[in-house]
């Protein structure tokens, strides 16, 4: 896991420290070889119980399924990958409430691109 995340170069970078923060404790005294798919359920089952969100854990297992998805394609490892296709469903989304006076300079800015559109 630590070789990937120096190896790869993404925008996530602060995220994927917090995951593996999360993930280490459990997987740490496992061989990457022998993981199975009841170690991934039990991390998720673990990680629910704690009250942790389902995309929370998706991006923990994620990290998890990318890192083992890119030893195998970069340094030929042959792994199985346990963590591939354990998603779990997230929720639609989370209600956002914008203040008086976001929603003033919301309308005030629809009403100048609504101008400057009629106006061309």
């Amino acid at each position: 896991m630590l070789r990937y995340v120096r190896e790869v170069e993404k925008r996530s970078t602060e995220r994927d420290q917090f995951s593996i923060r999360r993930l280490y404790p459990f997987f740490s005294d496992r061989a990457i070889n022998q993981l199975s798919a009841a170690d991934v359920r039990e991390y998720v089952n673990l990680r629910r119980s704690n009250g942790v969100t389902a995309a929370t854990i998706n991006k923990e297992v994620g990290l998890l399924r990318a890192a083992i998805n890119y030893a195998n394609k970069e340094w030929d490892w042959g792994l199985p990958n346990p963590a591939s296709g354990r998603k779990l469903r997230e929720s639609a989304g989370r209600m956002r409430w914008i203040t008086q006076a976001q929603a003033g300079l919301l309308i005030q800015s629809a009403a100048k691109c609504r101008t400057n559109l009629s106006g061309s």
